[in-house]
């Protein structure tokens, strides 16, 4: 029988943003700037970057899923202060941070200027 309550590593951040910026420029930066630059640094610690927009407000989410805190860490630490980074910060207001699994006090520490709010992971299960 499956164990439902077996410990997951994976780690999983949403961020709720919002923007003042033409939708249009916002998805281009995303296209063309953002995902291309996550995607060469990634080396496999991302599973998932997956962008999601309102339809009539300027809110977006972001969904992050990484294989551990560890990775998410790792590569957070190429992204920060990065150009890519500092056009995100310009375009971007981030309104609600979710940080779904279990994460280290050094990781707490990085985000906590951002208000994160903290889940760990109970139980469930990933169909692969």
């Amino acid at each position: 029988m499956k164990n439902f309550a077996e410990k997951n590593n994976q780690l999983i951040v949403i961020f709720d943003v919002s923007f003042s910026v033409e939708k249009q420029v916002i998805q281009d930066y995303i296209v063309k700037e953002e995902c291309p630059f996550i995607y060469d640094l990634n080396r496999g610690n991302l599973t998932t970057f997956q962008w999601y927009f309102s339809e009539e407000e300027n809110l977006a989410t972001l969904v992050e899923v990484s294989k551990s805190s560890d990775a998410w860490e790792e590569l957070a630490a190429q992204v920060i202060g990065s150009p890519v980074n500092v056009r995100f910060d310009e375009f971007f207001t981030i309104e609600k941070l979710t940080i779904l699994g279990s994460v280290s006090d050094s990781f707490k520490e990085k985000v906590e200027p951002m208000n994160p709010v903290f889940k760990a992971h109970t139980a469930g299960f990933s169909d692969p």
